[in-house]
């Protein structure tokens, strides 16, 4: 999954997408820990963190870490 997450944040940095001043092998820690965090809190809480609600959160950060669309 590290391996997956880092490629995904090299595609969007050689696409231009991240935002500047980004440390990207921390962006890819806070990701990896984020995916860890959901999985047990689905785990545990199913019926809050639902589907939509786990692509919602993924969403937010990927926007948090992108450049805005012009």
């Amino acid at each position: 999954m590290y391996n997956r997450l880092k490629k995904l944040l090299d595609y969007l940095e050689y696409e231009n997408l991240l935002r500047e001043q980004l440390d990207k092998s921390l962006e890819v820690e806070r990701l990896y820990a984020l995916i860890d965090g959901i999985a047990i809190h689905a785990l545990l809480d199913s019926e809050r963190l639902n589907k939509d609600r786990i692509q919602r959160l993924f969403v937010y950060h990927l926007n948090s870490i992108c450049v805005e669309e012009s």
